[in-house]
């Protein structure tokens, strides 16, 4: 029975990405799927010895026929340099997987997985990494960068293998670790650590705030810009209050920016639909020159603080 481990499409909340999705087969047959986002990355090609795109021995003529006419660009010795640094994995002691991309159908074809939905996997019997070239698709800004973090999901899947991490984690453990380790990647080495939606903030994680929170949508990934006009990433999760006995109905947004809540803003919600700001909170490092939801503007370059300041 073939063994493999995938990358699949994240099951998407309305108004946003953030949830990841994790299923497991059988201990030898497990189909294991995560959700994320990713960045960018400009990758120099050097010439090397290591085996690089090839068909493999599987593919027919017309999945051949079917594989990337231009591949995502990739350094095979720097990912195993920084494997190993991540991991502490002797990986030039194991032998060398082949990497092989390919368009949406051929991955179809050759794996019997969705072209749509699974974008990395990873067969200890061949030794063979496969990268659906759909990944491309699911960061339209930065095209390259969510299948470069799939190659080095699928990698990491490798190292396991060839480590014999395998036989002792489950199936969910192993696909936590590869995503752990891939977060630290494109966080540390890629250089973008807002690009994986947070958990959910407990309410000790929050400011004093006059009403309890309870959390409905999100978090989802959006842009605004800094008072220099730059842009930055932040996610917003939202949320709603009812205070009783009066009735009356809020809701509340949360921001999130460089690995930190960062903002708390409340609303009350009349019958007509308006919103009237309430109540809001910042970190003492970003609070906004201007009020009212997302259309705040930060201080330039702003530094979390570790401290809440009431705006509002």
């Amino acid at each position: 029975m073939r063994q493999f481990r995938t990358r699949e499409r994240p099951s998407i909340p309305q108004g946003g990405r953030g949830r990841r999705t994790l299923t497991a087969g059988g201990a030898k047959n497990r189909c294991l799927a995560i959700a994320i986002l990713s960045g960018t990355l400009i990758v120099g090609l050097v010439p090397t010895a290591f085996p690089a795109d090839a068909p493999s021995a599987d593919l027919s003529p017309r999945v051949a026929t079917l594989q990337a006419e231009v591949p995502v660009a990739y350094d095979l010795p720097v990912l195993l340099a920084t494997l190993t640094e991540l991991t502490g994995w002797p990986v030039l002691d194991w032998p060398l997987p082949r990497i092989v991309q390919l368009q949406p159908e051929a991955f179809q074809q050759l794996t019997q997985l969705s072209r749509r939905s699974v974008f990395g996997l990873y067969v200890p019997e061949t030794n063979q990494v496969f990268l659906n070239l759909h990944c491309r698709s699911q960061w339209p800004d930065e095209p390259e960068v969510f299948c470069r973090a799939t190659l080095f999901h699928e990698m990491v899947h490798w190292g396991q293998h060839h480590s014999g991490i395998d036989e002792m984690l489950s199936g969910p453990e192993e696909e936590q670790q590869a995503l752990e380790y891939e977060i630290h990647y494109v966080e540390t080495k890629l250089g973008f650590p807002d690009l994986y939606p947070p958990a959910r903030p407990s309410l000790d994680a929050l400011p004093p705030l006059t009403m309890p929170l309870r959390l409905s949508q999100g978090p989802w990934r959006v842009s605004i810009q800094d008072a220099a006009g730059q842009r930055q990433w932040v996610w917003v999760a939202t949320g709603t209050w009812l205070q009783m006995p009066a009735m009356k109905r809020y809701h509340g947004q949360l921001v999130y920016h460089d690995a930190h809540w960062i903002g708390v803003e409340i609303f009350e919600v009349d019958r007509s639909t308006e919103r009237h700001l309430v109540e809001a909170w910042w970190d003492a490092g970003y609070v906004p020159q201007t009020g009212g939801s997302l259309d705040v503007v930060f201080p330039v370059h702003p530094t979390y603080q570790g401290r809440w300041v009431r705006s509002r």
